[in-house]
């Protein structure tokens, strides 16, 4: 009966591993890292991500999410006859090096001036440690910010959960404000 019990635990003991393995492998796509996590991450702040790693698409919040390969290239918020809204990622060695967001509309006035159209671009600066320390976004018209970054506390999976983030346009006015953030893993 010993012997009995003893292989039950030992089969077992196999099928709770492999789970597990299991489990850690429906990863497939690296959603996670556009929004600078690490990990397999569940939600940070209003951002869900599925077992699977795919960034979860609130109902009225994202049209669609785009990919090459098991990373998202572009985000679409609205997509009509009169309104494009979308974020594009450009990735290079594993990490966004740069972002645009552009609302482009066909509202126009009565002399045929497009009013709602916006582009952003934003350049990503990395340490050697694989965090951002520094974004440049510029509008394409005369104001550019640049943000830099400090960071004050990490979690057990390596994310920051507490930085300081020093904003400064076109050198004029410099603000710096504490940014924290929960961090849920599978």
């Amino acid at each position: 009966m010993k012997l009995v019990n003893y292989i039950i635990c030992i089969i077992l003991a196999h099928i709770c591993t492999f789970n597990a393995y299991a489990q850690e492998n429906k990863r497939i796509y690296f959603d996670a890292e556009a929004f600078d996590l690490k990990g397999h991450v569940k939600v940070c702040g209003n951002d869900k991500f599925s077992i699977d790693g795919a960034l979860f698409i609130p109902q009225h919040e994202y049209e669609r999410i785009e990919r090459e390969g098991n990373r998202i290239s572009r985000i679409v918020y609205e997509d009509t006859p009169s309104a494009e809204v979308y974020t594009e990622f450009c990735w290079e060695n594993g990490r966004v090096v740069m972002s645009s967001y552009s609302a482009v509309s066909s509202y126009t006035d009565e002399f045929g001036t497009n009013l709602s159209s916006e582009y952003n671009i934003r350049e990503y600066k990395y340490n050697t440690s694989g965090y951002i320390i520094e974004m440049t976004e510029s509008n394409g018209k005369a104001l550019s910010w640049t943000y830099r970054y400090e960071y004050i506390e990490f979690d057990n999976h390596g994310n920051w959960t507490k930085r300081r983030r020093i904003t400064v346009i076109e050198d004029y006015d410099r603000n710096i404000e504490i940014e924290t953030r929960n961090i849920i893993y599978y």
